[in-house]
């Protein structure tokens, strides 16, 4: 896809990339139910709050980008830094708010990730 629709522009290039990764995970769910059983329709339920999510964090880069458009001169990448910051906030934000149990899972399972197990703690 990158190779034929990505020749026409930018956008198009990240939207080839956005329908190859849709492709892979609906290909990933096929094998999932072939495998293990699970229903697709299950499964992209279970995305679909996450997906959504996605929406407000395109709104944050969006408006980041216009308002630094405003701007007359900002040293390289800085454009770029804000951008990703504000995405990754709104994304954040919104997840909590719309994908709750599965954003919880997640900061769970960081959480037991990152915690040392006790018999590596010294003594006291």
């Amino acid at each position: 896809l990158l190779l034929t629709m990505g020749r026409l522009g930018p956008l198009w290039t990240c939207g080839a990339v956005g329908i190859a990764f849709g492709l892979h995970a609906l290909a990933s769910m096929w094998v999932v139910r072939a495998l293990d059983g699970i229903s697709i329709v299950r499964l992209a339920a279970r995305c679909a709050a996450p997906l959504l999510a996605c929406l407000p964090m395109v709104a944050a880069v969006l408006a980041v980008r216009v308002a630094l458009g405003h701007v007359v001169s900002i040293p390289r990448g800085v454009g770029l830094v804000a951008e990703v910051l504000a995405g990754a906030l709104a994304y954040v934000l919104s997840a909590m708010l719309l994908a709750r149990p599965l954003a919880r899972e997640v900061l769970d399972l960081l959480r037991r990730a990152t915690q040392r197990p006790l018999a590596d703690q010294p003594a006291e």
